[in-house]
């Protein structure tokens, strides 16, 4: 039986965002190094059977699969759908415009992490750190540079998010925007901090239109639930009437 890959890349995208796809997964397979994945699984919610940009795209070794999907206004089941779509015992997500940060050539040299013995060399790709982790380990956790300054190119604002999980140990997305991870089934999240990797958002999407959908995604969740909504989903949508100048509502 041939083995499953050991990690899997998931990516949702549609029309507006598939010209960027080719630079994405040159940042995480196309390294000095080696690649970082060894399955791509793009979940495809755009127009056709997949995106024209992909055409001809490929990477010895790598399994690109195109997942043919619909769009509902939810981003948390759409990354459900292309967790569940890929086959690795690790599964990491980014967004079709985002890459692995430039100059870390995917190479990891590791201090002591938050939790766990760090591997005492240096790494080449994530997926020889994944190997090297602690048992106990099942989150990998990556510093995100979401705001770059234009002139300098100096990240604004970084958030960390957790961007890999051992699927198996049992994982839900959830919420429809500013989605999220949570375990469930009595997994216990175990993380790991020091990978050395950046991920960095370079979105050319107008910030303005982006906080309009994010609150009509939110308005529409809030206005069909019928048990009580998070406190996450009614942060958002403050936070979106705000950001559109709508204080009063």
């Amino acid at each position: 039986m041939t083995p499953p890959p050991f990690l899997s890349l998931c990516v949702i995208c549609g029309d507006s965002d598939q010209a960027k796809l080719p630079r994405l997964l040159d940042s995480v397979l196309r390294r000095a190094s080696g690649s970082s994945a060894d399955e791509v699984v793009v979940w495809w919610n755009g127009s056709g059977e997949g995106p024209e940009s992909l055409a001809g795209y490929g990477v010895d070794g790598v399994d690109l699969r195109i997942v043919k999907g619909e769009w509902k206004d939810d981003f948390g089941w759409a990354r459900q759908k292309s967790f569940e779509a890929a086959r690795g015992v690790w599964r990491m997500y980014l967004d079709a415009d985002d890459i692995l940060a430039a100059g870390t050539d995917n190479s990891v040299v590791n201090s002591a992490p938050v939790r766990g013995a760090a591997p005492s060399h240096p790494v080449g790709t994530l997926v020889d750190l994944l190997r090297d982790l602690p048992p106990a380990v099942n989150t990998m956790w990556f510093p995100y540079h979401y705001a770059l300054d234009e002139k300098t190119g100096v990240p604004l604002q970084q958030l960390w998010r957790c961007r890999i999980v051992r699927w198996a140990d049992g994982w839900a997305w959830r919420f429809p925007v500013h989605e999220d991870l949570f375990p469930i089934g009595g997994c216990r999240p175990t993380p790991f901090y020091n990978s050395g990797v950046v991920v960095v958002h370079k979105t050319d999407v107008d910030f303005s239109a982006k906080t309009a959908r994010n609150l009509r995604i939110l308005m529409r969740a809030y206005e069909s639930a019928t048990t009580p909504v998070s406190y996450q989903t009614l942060y958002g949508i403050g936070a979106g009437l705000l950001d559109q100048g709508r204080p009063n509502e």
